[in-house]
């Protein structure tokens, strides 16, 4: 009678590999014993070795990619293939230097929602500016369409220097106005307002950057 309970209860040892799709090992992927603390983590290479009883069930997990919950079922060798989770994947954010996950952003980025800022019927990029950013304060210098606008992230930086923040508009530094713009033809639009957002610019992101993306409808570029 006690020969059963003994063979449920001993541990044995599994390994594995874990890949992504394209058969790339993947380090640092959780594994967890289910209903326990028992686990460790894939190494650079993406193997792993883990003791447990033969009855139980692993859990795998990793930034970004779908967790597997697998039942050894008599196994010693199980390896994984870890798939992308596309709902994670899908939020990005635009820095300034190309895009990244909204969760691996180290520094202070103020995206603006399009749609809020065109109701507000904007003329120019200070108006839409204008109370849909925090940290950005936008103070109009006159009523033109294309006036100009005094913008400042986070206050003003300096003393005897300039204060306004860098414009870049599809990639391409514009200098420190882009009230020429339509703001219908913008299809959005991020501020980088801390050094480690603007770093690739040097002194002239020392203001702030703001980031413009032209709507990918439009057959012409903006500038």
């Amino acid at each position: 009678m006690l020969i059963p309970l003994w063979a449920v209860s001993q541990n044995i040892t599994i390994k594995g590999n874990i890949t992504d799709a394209t058969g790339e090992p993947l380090p640092g992927v959780n594994i967890l014993q289910v209903g326990s603390t028992n686990g460790i983590i894939s190494d650079l290479y993406g193997n792993y070795l883990i003791s447990v009883p033969s009855n139980a069930k692993l859990n795998f997990t990793f930034v970004g990619y779908i967790p597997q919950t697998i039942a050894i079922a008599g196994k010693q060798t199980i390896n994984v293939v870890m798939k992308e989770d596309s709902k994670a994947l899908d939020e990005v954010v635009v820095v300034g230097y190309g895009s990244i996950k909204k969760t691996d952003i180290s520094g202070s980025v103020a995206s603006v929602n399009r749609e809020e800022m065109m109701k507000k019927s904007p003329q120019n990029v200070a108006q839409g500016l204008r109370g849909s950013a925090p940290g950005v304060m936008v103070m109009s210098k006159d009523g033109s369409p294309d006036g100009y606008a005094t913008i400042r992230v986070r206050g003003v930086a300096t003393i005897n220097g300039s204060a306004d923040p860098l414009y870049v508009v599809d990639g391409v530094q514009v200098g420190t106005n882009a009230n020429f713009l339509n703001p219908s033809d913008i299809e959005s639009i991020e501020v980088l307002k801390d050094a480690s957002a603007t770093a690739i610019y040097g002194s002239r992101g020392a203001n702030g950057v703001v980031m413009i993306l032209p709507n990918t409808a439009l057959k012409e570029p903006l500038i």
